[in-house]
């Protein structure tokens, strides 16, 4: 199966049509995400997006913004900043039609696989609490992405203490692009 996967991806880089992450460790709290063109319907242009957690604000939010357009925010815990990119990510991949399976990832201009790229990506000097709700955030959205955010999975969060990231990630999930 993972000859498959890997032939499968090869073909699309080949042919200029994968979805790419990528970031540098120079700007590690810059994510750059790119799209390829859809000549099928829906058809769309390719296009570029930047990811940016900003530490000396001190703010809860990740900046983003499609090609060279203004700057929008999206109000989130520092804990959730990956989860809210991914997620971010996987909605525009649902929308084009991409599998999440076949993104591509890249870390220092080096391919990496997706565990490595989050993990080191959007680093701040987070708490031992922080860390601790951002891995138990981490397995709760999946689950709750595999089986649909429901009352059970907001329950667990407000019982978690993680409901303010929970209502982030459930409101990027429902909402349409």
């Amino acid at each position: 199966m993972m000859k498959i996967h890997k032939k499968l991806k090869e073909a699309l880089k080949k042919h200029n049509y994968e979805v790419i992450l990528s970031a540098n460790s120079s700007e590690i709290n810059c994510i750059k995400a790119s799209f390829p063109e859809r000549k099928q319907k829906p058809s769309f242009s390719g296009f570029g997006a930047t990811y940016q957690y900003i530490p000396e604000l001190d703010s809860d939010c990740l900046f983003f913004r499609i090609g060279n357009g203004e700057y929008s925010t999206i109000q989130c815990p520092r804990y959730s900043l990956k989860e809210v990119l991914f997620m971010d990510i996987e909605k525009v991949c649902d929308a084009i039609g991409y599998s999440q399976d076949l993104i591509s990832f890249s870390l220092n201009d080096k391919d990496v696989d997706q565990k490595t790229f989050k993990r080191n990506i959007l680093e701040d000097d987070l708490t031992d609490e922080e860390k601790e709700k951002q891995e138990v955030l981490e397995g709760l959205c999946e689950l709750a992405k595999k089986e649909g955010f429901s009352e059970k999975y907001l329950e667990q969060s407000k019982f978690l203490g993680l409901q303010d990231a929970y209502d982030v990630l459930q409101d990027m999930y429902l909402s349409e692009i």
